[in-house]
Formats: C-alpha cells, sequence, structure tokens
C-alpha cells in the first residue's frame, strides 16, 4: 500500500474519531487525535505535494497558521499561545488540508459529516444527564461555554436541515426529527446573537432554495421551533423569556444590561490598544488578549466592570485577530472569508441538491454574525466551521481522483 494511500485513510479515520469525540468527551483525547492527525496532514501534503494545487484558500488558511506562529514567536517572552492559539489554528489547517487534498470520495464525506452530527448529539444527551445529575449549566461536555456550545449547535441544526432538505422519504423525516431535537438544545441555550444567526442563515437559504415555497418553509421552521421549545423544561423556558426580554428592551428601549455594559467595554478596551499603533504587523500573540494592560491605556471614563479588565477576546472576531495577530492576520482571515463567500455565492443553485452548502454556509453566517458582538473564531466550533467549509470546497470543485493502489499485471 502505498504512502499516499495509508496516509488518506489515516487522516479520514482521525477525522472521523475528532468529529465524534470533540463535542461529547474529555478535550484530552481529541487533542491527541488533532496532534496526530496535524502530524498526518503535514506529511501527506510533504509526500503528495499537495502544495503544488493549491488555491487561494489554501494559502489564506496557510497565512492564518503562518501568522499565529510569526506572532508567537516576535511576542515570545509575554504570548501564551504557544499551546493553545497555535494549536488551535494547526487544527483548522489540518482539517482543511486533509479534507481538501486527500481525495476522500463523496459518500465518505457525507459519512463525515454525519458523524459530525452524531458526535453533537451523544454531546447533548450527556449534556442533559450532566445537567440533571450535577446542576450545571446546560453546555456540550466537549465544548465547555454557552456561546460556544450554540455556535456548535447551531451549525449542525443548519446542515441537518440541509440534509432533510436534499433527500427524500424517511430520510428526510429522520432528518427533520434531529433538527428538532438540536432545535430544542439551541433554544434551551438561549444565545441571543446565534440564534438569530441560525434564523438568519436558514432565511436566506429557503429563499434561495424556492422563492414559491419560502413562505411554507418558514411556516414549517416554525412549527418546529414551536415544538422544540414545548420539549424544554419549566427553568429553561423561563431562562429563554428572560433573555427574549432583554434584546426586546434593548432594541425598543435602548436599555443595556450589565453583560452588554460589559461588551461595550471591552470594544473600548480594544480601540484604545489599536490606537496606540503597536504590535501592528503580527499582533501580541494568539490567545493573549487578556494581557492588555487596561490601567495603561487610560480610559475615560474608567471601565466600571472588573470583568472588562480580564476578557479572553475583543467580543469581536475582526478586533480580536488584529490585535493578537496582527495586520497580516486580519487580511489572511479576510481573503478566506471572501474566497469562502464566493465560492457559496457561484454554488448558490446547489442550495437544493447539495447539503454541504447549507453546512458551509451555517458556518460563514453564524461565525460572522456572532463575531460582531460575541466570540471570535477559536476553539471547537471554529474546528467544525472550518471542516464543514472544507466538505463544501471539496464537493464543488474538481479534485484528484481517489487514491487507488497500482495494477497489478499479470505474470
Amino acid at each position: 500500500m502505498s504512502q499516499e494511500r495509508i496516509s488518506a485513510k489515516l487522516l479520514f479515520l482521525l477525522l472521523m474519531g475528532i468529529g465524534f469525540c470533540l463535542p461529547a468527551f474529555n478535550r484530552q483525547p481529541t487533542h491527541t487525535l488533532i496532534a496526530l492527525s496535524a502530524v498526518v496532514a503535514i506529511w501527506h501534503v510533504v509526500v503528495t505535494a499537495a502544495w503544488r494545487r493549491w488555491d487561494g484558500a489554501d494559502y489564506a488558511m496557510t497565512a492564518l497558521l503562518c501568522s499565529a506562529i510569526i506572532s508567537n514567536l516576535t511576542n515570545w517572552r509575554t504570548a501564551v499561545g504557544v499551546s493553545q492559539g497555535v494549536f488551535e489554528w494547526l487544527a483548522y489547517w489540518s482539517s482543511f488540508m486533509a479534507i481538501r487534498h486527500s481525495a476522500i470520495a463523496p459518500a465518505r464525506l457525507r459519512s463525515l459529516a454525519v458523524t459530525l452530527v452524531a458526535g453533537g448529539l451523544i454531546g447533548l444527551v450527556l449534556a442533559v444527564w450532566d445537567a440533571v445529575q450535577t446542576s450545571r449549566s446546560f453546555e456540550l461536555p466537549g465544548v465547555r461555554g454557552t456561546i460556544r456550545s450554540s455556535l456548535y449547535v447551531g451549525m449542525l441544526l443548519v446542515l441537518s436541515i440541509g440534509f432533510s432538505m436534499t433527500c427524500r422519504g424517511w430520510k428526510r423525516l429522520t432528518w427533520l426529527g434531529i433538527a428538532l431535537l438540536l432545535a430544542a438544545a439551541l433554544l434551551a441555550l438561549s444565545s441571543r446573537a446565534v440564534i438569530i444567526a441560525s434564523c438568519l442563515a436558514l432565511a436566506v437559504a429557503f429563499w434561495w432554495f424556492s422563492r414559491r415555497q419560502f413562505v411554507a418553509l418558514i411556516a414549517v421552521s416554525l412549527t418546529v421551533a414551536v415544538i422544540a421549545w414545548s420539549f424544554l423544561p419549566l427553568d429553561q423556558k423561563s431562562r429563554f423569556a428572560y433573555k427574549t426580554r432583554e434584546l426586546v428592551e434593548l432594541v425598543g428601549k435602548g436599555r443595556i444590561t450589565a453583560n452588554d455594559e460589559i461588551r461595550i467595554e471591552t470594544w473600548r478596551v480594544a480601540w484604545a490598544w489599536i490606537r496606540r499603533g503597536e504590535h501592528i504587523s503580527f499582533g501580541i500573540g494568539p490567545r493573549s488578549f487578556h494581557l492588555i494592560d487596561t490601567e495603561k491605556l487610560n480610559l475615560h471614563p474608567p471601565l466600571v466592570h472588573q470583568e472588562s479588565k480580564q476578557m479572553s477576546h475583543a467580543h469581536n472576531l475582526f478586533l480580536t485577530i488584529y490585535i493578537e495577530q496582527g495586520v497580516f492576520g486580519l487580511a489572511a482571515l479576510l481573503a478566506f472569508i471572501g474566497m469562502a463567500i464566493w465560492r457559496l455565492w457561484k454554488c448558490r443553485q446547489m442550495v437544493r441538491i447539495e447539503w454541504s452548502w447549507w453546512g458551509a454556509w451555517a458556518a460563514l453566517v453564524l461565525i460572522l454574525v456572532n463575531g460582531m458582538v460575541g466570540s471570535p473564531w477559536s476553539r471547537e466550533y471554529a474546528w467544525l466551521a472550518s471542516t464543514l467549509i472544507a466538505i463544501h470546497f471539496a464537493r464543488s470543485s474538481p479534485s484528484p481522483k481517489p487514491i487507488t493502489e497500482p495494477s497489478q499485471g499479470k505474470s
């Protein structure tokens, strides 16, 4: 068996394992799988000379990884991203490259996507069990954090609806049932930005799917949402209602909650740091936003909330990338997002027949919308987003033929 075939098969198995374990289980075994996949991906790129077939998206993803590494090297005395930010970007890069350049067959890409959803469902079952047994907040065990869990579930929700829209019969009913469970989980997590982003992603996809059936599709989605709402326990309904009232008061009356005040103060910190004009090229290091000394920024009026002085990110995707990875990292991110959006727009007619379009669309919309006011591109949900975008790139563009064994001549 050739080295290319061995590395391609191993990459596929590692991706399957990561996709299944990431949302459901402890991070340590998952990080081991990610590290192995990164090593094998680098080996595969070298052995197959995959860089000769790279396009703009590949170069942009590689530039993001390089910006994280260079930023770390130029800030090695203070940066804390050696085992965090750089490792995360390496995980995104290896998943993207493995899917795009290991010639995975379309049926196997579908199996990978199904495994992603299965892992999410297992994670939700464990999350419910954990919440009931320990009274902890409801979140995916392998993801941790309400916002990050919401983003992970939101992407899987739109992907599941994409599966249901592109298949027939009992398969459609099965995927609608899975979407119902994921919708209930998303409502229980109660992240306003992610729920709005998920609704926006679905509305636009439905419009492109069929303008004539748009109203009917929205009505079906609302019915699914109402059924999902009925599944929620009373305390989760109360929490969702409270979050909804906060949003209504913010939009209608301009009333700002303490959480929103912290977000605004964090933006002030970010802009004050940018105005200093330091570390423009490569930033202060990945995952190093919290190292900013707010006392030296001379903010007027001063910060009110202590949490604003200890935030791990700028509550904005682009501000965080610029501060941590500089102009080089921000330009690479914008290039990657731009190419992904262009591919989705060019292939928008695939919305009727291709489930991978829905997954990549969900990844971009949720990351961008939530990234305006919340978590940046990081951790588990960013790996899922990179994977879903890579799957669509692999299924919507010509790719090398699957690696096969050389034929044996007859003796």
